[in-house]
């Protein structure tokens, strides 16, 4: 779902999921995981806590970093 978010053509994506699940990458700071009725994964949300954000004032900031829904899925209040 990632590589359809965010089209990468050297593996990067996989690289970083066994990172974060290692426990060794910083960012995303939170992954949220979307499923479906038969328990697969439908979409998914990575969040992080940024140091600033356009146009706020203050700084660590909650911040999106990514929203995926399968588009399946999509309209049926999974996002």
């Amino acid at each position: 779902m990632r590589d359809r978010l965010w089209p990468s053509e050297d593996n990067e994506h996989a690289t970083e999921i066994e990172q974060y699940f290692a426990g060794t990458l910083n960012e995303p700071l939170e992954v949220l995981i979307a499923a479906g009725d038969d328990g697969e994964a439908i979409g998914f949300a990575e969040l992080s806590i940024r140091n600033y954000a356009e146009d706020c004032e203050t700084n660590r900031v909650a911040y999106l970093e990514g929203w995926y829904v399968e588009p399946e899925a999509r309209r049926h209040g999974v996002g």
